[in-house]
């Protein structure tokens, strides 16, 4: 999860990217020490962790879809279609 102090720092683009390191980082961990072992320090499985990061990607996919669809008019010669949409309404299945 990226610090609230950087939320207007790098583009949407950036941010989805970095959030998805931090998916990747959290599958591995996952896999690598445990899904439901906790950091020495106590907090949150990493199953959660992997939960909670994964929420941050569909929040950062989201925003950098529905910013590329209202600019879509604004560079020239673009493309002039919708990129896909996908559902993050309904949350994840386990």
């Amino acid at each position: 999860m990226s610090d609230h102090k950087y939320e207007h720092i790098g583009s949407r683009a950036m941010h989805l990217l970095e959030e998805c390191g931090e998916l990747i980082q959290s599958v591995s961990k996952g896999e690598r020490f445990g899904w439901f072992n906790r950091y020495p320090k106590g907090g949150p499985t990493n199953f959660e962790e992997f939960v909670r990061e994964y929420g941050d990607v569909q929040k950062r996919y989201k925003e950098l879809v529905e910013h590329i669809i209202a600019n879509q008019g604004d560079a020239e010669n673009e493309e002039d279609h919708n990129p896909p949409m996908m559902s993050f309404d309904r949350p994840a299945e386990f």
